[in-house]
């Protein structure tokens, strides 16, 4: 599956017979001069190789793809987007390593820069690294040529390396979702959503509870947060279709929240931008100062979005979801503030 594309260059999932190709790179000991284990063994290359074929297995909308040169359809590298943990803060390291051939011909930069606003446009990123050898100089000119500049020198148990970084501020969230008193019509179309594969979970109607209150008008209203009831509200998109809900309880001390978006519209890499406008949307209008959700332990995807956005896991519930049958589920409990 294509992820990019630049002017030469073409970014994709890796794919099996891409193998050979791969190992080529990871076999050479200069492209691989500045990596701490050095170069890779066939066997082990296919180990890394399968670890990212859908994207990286707990970040799926990040991970190493391969980079194939447009005008002759060759594998020439492979770069993409890397997740870390960092002092306890997550960070997402812009990655990139080309064949020899191609050096010195700016296609590192090219790459780096698409990725770039790939991160920042598709997946609403808004602090990217580059984590470099102190003496890859190239990877250096690669990283400033995207406008990342040196943050600090750090260590961990490979050696000594240098942080570069590079930070975009957020955009006005209110100019892409707004937040408003939901509709009959809207609420009624709530109720026919359906999802594809494991998340049919979140099919409204597998839940009587949570179906109860798309037929419930009194709830639909914008008013004060309540303990026991939500505020259900519906979401638009900037031409004002309707495109998903929020739903709010508890006090601005701790507001629980549930969300719900179209399912066309899942798969999109539109959940961190609205997510976090729903978040904005509440500290606007009630001044909330933390916020607490459960999201199913399967959902990695979800999870992901909430950890970028600054959650933290509190704790881990089990109980019968009724979505599933009465089947038990984990869920995580997650806050903000």
């Amino acid at each position: 599956m294509k992820i990019l594309e630049t002017k030469r260059l073409m970014l994709r999932h890796l794919l099996p017979e891409d193998l050979d190709d791969l190992f080529a790179l990871y076999r050479d000991p200069e492209i691989r001069r500045y990596f701490p284990e050095g170069t890779l063994t066939y066997e082990k290359t296919k180990e890394e190789l399968e670890w990212f074929l859908n994207g990286h297995p707990d970040h799926p909308e990040l991970g190493l793809w391969a980079t194939i040169q447009k005008g002759t359809g060759r594998f020439i590298g492979r770069c993409g987007l890397l997740p870390w943990t960092i002092e306890q803060r997550p960070e997402v390291e812009v990655a990139y390593l080309l064949a020899k051939e191609y050096w010195r011909q700016g296609l590192g930069s090219e790459a780096a820069q698409a990725i770039v606003h790939y991160a920042y446009e598709q997946l609403g990123l808004t602090r990217l690294i580059c984590m470099i050898d102190l003496g890859n100089l190239a990877s250096v000119k690669v990283a400033e040529s995207i406008g990342m500049t040196l943050e600090r020198e750090m260590e961990d148990e490979e050696g000594p390396f240098l942080l570069y970084s590079m930070s975009r501020q957020r955009p006005d969230v209110g100019d892409t979702w707004q937040f408003g008193e939901m509709i009959g019509e809207e609420a009624a179309a709530v109720l026919r959503w359906r999802y594809e594969g494991q998340v049919a979970f979140y099919d409204t109607q597998a839940d009587p509870g949570f179906a109860a209150e798309f037929a419930d008008p009194t709830l639909w209203r914008l008013r004060d947060l309540e303990s026991e009831r939500d505020v259900l509200l519906a979401a638009r998109d900037a031409r004002g279709e309707f495109a998903g809900f929020f739903a709010f309880k508890g006090s601005r001390d701790r507001c629980e929240i549930g969300l719900g978006l179209a399912p066309a519209l899942t798969g999109r890499s539109l959940g961190l931008g609205f997510v976090r406008a729903g978040l904005a949307f509440a500290r606007r209008q009630w001044g909330v100062t933390r916020f607490c959700l459960e999201v199913a332990g399967f959902n990695r995807r979800a999870i992901t979005v909430y950890e970028h956005l600054g959650f933290v896991e509190t704790g881990r519930v089990s109980r019968a979801a009724p979505e599933l049958a009465g089947e038990t589920v984990e869920f995580i409990e997650m806050a903000l503030g």
